[in-house]
């Protein structure tokens, strides 16, 4: 299995879980799939993952363009 891990910020639970698998099926490990931009901020803060997928068009107050720019500076 890969090393290379990958976050998942999507606020469609069965989109997220068919990313989640498509990722799995490719050999790479899904860190964890989070709902919401808050949510991926406080796991940037705990583990640093390879990669991160998300929706741009989330249910927050932030958007997946200002999580990316977030997601830069941070990681």
């Amino acid at each position: 299995m890969s090393e290379i891990q990958i976050l998942i910020v999507e606020d469609e639970p069965l989109i997220a879980e068919d990313l989640a698998d498509i990722c799995v099926e490719l050999g790479y490990e899904v860190f964890e799939t989070v709902r919401s931009a808050g949510q991926e901020m406080v796991k940037l803060k705990a583990v640093k993952p390879d990669i991160v997928m998300f929706d741009v068009n989330l249910e927050d107050d932030i958007d997946g363009i200002q999580i990316a720019e977030y997601t830069n500076e941070h990681l």
